[in-house]
């Protein structure tokens, strides 16, 4: 993860071909993120879900930030299975 170094993560929930769910940095900020498979006629469409985020808290706004990496991310996915 660049400058925040590597985090911890604990896998809450999987189901092959379908739904991988998990508790990202599992100290501070304490969000859960989930990829989803959901069928389509010609393949499958990938849903990112982030959530967790406490607004109250200095730290976890200043994640937020990280919102912006999402794209970027998905993007090198994308081309990495595209190959």
């Amino acid at each position: 993860m660049g400058k925040w170094g590597r985090q911890s993560c604990e896998v809450v929930a999987a189901e092959p071909e379908h739904l991988l769910l998990f508790r990202f940095a599992t100290e501070t900020p304490d969000t859960t993120i989930t990829w989803e498979l959901i069928p389509e006629a010609d393949g499958a469409r990938l849903k990112l879900t982030q959530k967790g985020f406490n607004p109250e808290s200095p730290m976890e706004r200043k994640a937020l930030g990280m919102k912006p990496g999402w794209p970027i991310a998905l993007t090198k996915l994308e081309s990495t299975l595209s190959t």
